[in-house]
């Protein structure tokens, strides 16, 4: 651990590696040891009366001076932590006036597909607060299918999952409004991408998708939106925060990753939407996480219907 530290250049050091990548190699040789052969070749356990059990291994890595090791190299090294940081408003509508221009005055075809999706990304990202890969799982079938459900109060979005005990959808289905309090037309956003992949005949499939049919990945995304926020930057630097102070700051600060979860969640403090609302409207990631199996969360959610909690998602769009 120590000379992979030193003998290696970092992301934010060229002198050596943090500590939360070097702790990952005890990771990986713990799993080696207990899973091999001979550490299970006459397993010994301690159970108790609920059926739990604790497993017995010889592993160094499981010694009372690793841990004192591990313990003080944590603190001795420290940790750098740059995270992504939030949009303000005035930054997030000026990226969403950028993606309807761009595509307008698109030279191609091709060019003006690729930024009708990507402001249908940064757009569905925000308003219900996903992270970078959670927002590919916009489901091009499931808007289509419940194209027009909800009237003139709501529609839905659909993010591809599996469910169980939920619902008989294939989808997470989430409820939200036209256009949010702060103006964004979400529902135009989405009808104009459906539209537009019919135009070009894809009916099902991933709807953050090139005009081929293949799907981003988040450093496509990346790519487009710094490529937005720098020439933002060059036209109106009073749009950003004064601690970025070049670009090469401003793509490490602005990534799809967690740069629009922040954005939403910032907002929905801001606006002070209650914490069950929050709650219900990242529900579908607690199902996700349990891969089948139920969720850990309070009581009260396992036995609220989620096809009748319209109002919860409807506060928190509005709020956005």
């Amino acid at each position: 651990m120590l000379l992979y530290s030193r003998s290696n250049t970092g992301k934010y050091s060229s002198d050596y590696v943090q500590f939360e990548t070097i702790r990952k190699l005890r990771s990986g040789y713990g799993n080696f040891v207990r899973g091999s052969p001979q550490a299970n070749q006459y397993p010994i356990s301690l159970g108790d009366e609920k059926g739990r059990y604790q497993l017995f291994s010889v592993d160094p890595c499981g010694s009372l001076w690793f841990s004192r090791f591990i313990t003080g190299s944590k603190y001795r090294m420290g940790q750098e932590w740059r995270p992504n940081i939030a949009m303000s408003m005035d930054l997030l509508k000026a990226v969403i006036d950028q993606t309807i221009d761009r595509a307008l005055n698109a030279s191609s075809e091709a060019e003006r597909h690729r930024w009708v999706v990507i402001r249908v990304y940064i757009v569905i990202s925000y308003v219900v607060s996903l992270r970078g890969s959670e927002g590919l799982l916009l489901d091009l079938d499931g808007l289509r299918r419940h194209r027009g459900e909800g009237g003139i109060e709501y529609f839905i979005i659909a993010l591809l999952g599996k469910i169980k005990g939920e619902h008989h959808d294939l989808a997470h289905l989430l409820p939200c409004v036209p256009v949010t309090g702060s103006g964004i037309q979400v529902q135009q956003a989405v009808h104009d991408l459906i539209d537009l992949k019919e135009k070009y005949g894809f009916r099902d499939g991933p709807a953050i998708s090139d005009i081929s049919g293949k799907a981003y990945s988040t450093r496509d995304i990346d790519d487009s939106l710094h490529e937005i926020l720098e020439d933002l930057y060059d036209s109106d630097r009073d749009l950003f925060p004064k601690r970025i102070k070049d670009k090469e700051t401003l793509k490490k600060s602005y990534q799809a990753f967690r740069t629009l979860r922040r954005t939403s969640d910032t907002r929905a403090m801001d606006m002070g939407v209650p914490d069950d609302d929050i709650d219900v409207v990242n529900r579908w990631k607690a199902v996700e996480k349990a891969k089948g199996t139920r969720p850990n969360r309070p009581m009260r959610h396992h036995y609220a219907e989620l096809s009748l909690l319209i109002k919860p998602f409807l506060r928190y769009t509005t709020a956005m």
